[in-house]
């Protein structure tokens, strides 16, 4: 997107945005979004709706594009999945997580708009296991567009939100993680597309899962020196050796673990 330039105030911020063919809402409201969270953190959440025109992203956007989305909210906007009990557990257990938040952003929705909050700040107060169902509501094209930002399928990039989650709550909790068994194994691309997950085995152990993260991590050309700097301070413990997380004993020497930024 055309770079906005520095000087301009976040009102003309806002007429940038409807020039551009966004719906941006009440003028205050728009103003305040963009101080809260900047023009340029946004810009990434808007950047699947500016329209394409010969194969390239325009400045312009989609007819119907709006600044302030709450289709989490609507499940007439959502997938089928939207219309049964799971997604009224998952908007019963949002609106308590909003209920309790005591963060300043939450505080100023609460208080001016009732509570209710754009899809890019309600995801702030939701773990894993809330984005991951989210993720499941949204419609086919959303969450196509969100799985290829990863080089993935919907199902696949699904199935990997759920294996992580459970990734997730065994660390939260400080649960046995180095030789844990996983029952669930994520749906992985065909044999061949990604030879660096070929190098992997079943999927079921925790260097496999720890893997997924650091593909995803290569996908979006984010630093992922974090995880191979911790496999290499495993202990060297006669009885416990660093196979029984599932790591190979070249682990080190893979595509995604090996000279990683």
């Amino acid at each position: 997107m055309t770079a906005i330039k520095l000087f301009q105030t976040y009102d003309q911020q806002v007429r940038l945005l409807q020039a551009r063919g966004m719906d941006a809402g009440d003028r205050d409201k728009a103003v305040f979004q963009l101080k809260q969270v900047n023009y340029y953190r946004l810009s990434g959440y808007w950047y699947p709706f500016r329209r394409i025109v010969n194969g390239s992203r325009t400045d312009d956007f989609f007819p119907g594009t709006t600044l302030d989305e709450r289709i989490h909210l609507n499940p007439s906007l959502l997938n089928s999945r939207a219309h049964s009990g799971a997604y009224e557990q998952w908007k019963n257990r949002y609106n308590r997580e909003v209920a309790d938040s005591h963060e300043d952003f939450v505080e100023h929705h609460r208080t001016r708009y009732g509570g209710e909050m754009p899809v890019w700040a309600a995801v702030e107060v939701l773990d894993w296991g809330g984005l991951t169902k989210l993720y499941g509501f949204s419609p086919r094209s959303v969450q196509d567009d969100v799985a290829a930002a990863f080089n993935l399928r919907a199902p696949q990039l699904e199935s990997w939100l759920k294996s992580l989650n459970i990734v997730r709550n065994v660390c939260a909790h400080h649960g046995r993680f180095f030789n844990r068994v996983f029952a669930l194994a994520p749906k992985l691309p065909p044999a061949g597309r990604f030879p660096e997950l070929d190098q992997a085995a079943s999927f079921t152990r925790t260097f496999e899962h720890l893997t997924l993260i650091q593909f995803l991590l290569e996908s979006q050309k984010m630093r992922r020196t974090g995880l191979p700097a911790l496999m290499r301070t495993f202990p060297e413990v006669r009885f416990v050796p660093r196979s029984h997380t599932g790591a190979p004993v070249d682990w080190n020497e893979s595509t995604l673990w090996g000279q990683a930024r």
